[in-house]
């Protein structure tokens, strides 16, 4: 195994790796602990996340976020960005994308595979999850605040 791995979800029987140095996400079968799939995706994939039927990757050198079909082990789509890609999370709906170096926030369409807005935040994001309940939530190491994000607005 890769020994850059910097992330791992289960999902659906299987654990799914983040290999940075491999530039890939690997498929691992939890019960023989081998390595079932080695999925290419953008470059230094740092995290790997599930959500809208899919597993997604943020690949921080290439500037993407890869789209995984956990039933067939492939790539399904690249969604490029112009900033450093740092993190993903994702939910029934949506996949959320936070900026190395950024306050920007972006939200990607789970049906499209599109970049559907930003946000701008008046701190700098750190971390971000999706709750079951849809709810976006960010994290900010810098000042120390967790904020619940408003979709509405």
């Amino acid at each position: 195994m890769d020994p850059f791995v910097s992330s791992l979800v289960a999902h659906e029987g299987a654990l799914w790796v983040a290999a940075a140095q491999a530039d890939a996400v690997l498929r691992v079968d939890p019960d023989t602990e081998e390595v079932v799939a080695t999925i290419p995706v953008g470059q230094a994939p740092t995290e790997v996340v599930v959500g809208g039927g899919a597993v997604w990757t943020a690949d921080q050198e290439s500037r993407t976020v890869t789209r995984i079909d956990p039933a067939t082990n492939r790539m399904a789509a690249t969604i490029s960005f112009d900033a450093i890609v740092r993190d993903v999370a994702a939910g029934d709906e949506d996949v959320w994308v936070l900026h190395h170096s950024s306050n920007v926030i972006s939200r990607v369409d789970v049906v499209t595979n599109e970049v559907v807005g930003a946000v701008e935040l008046p701190f700098f994001p750190t971390d971000i999850a999706v709750a079951e309940d849809g709810s976006v939530w960010i994290v900010s190491g810098v000042d120390g605040t967790l904020t619940r994000m408003d979709l509405e607005s």
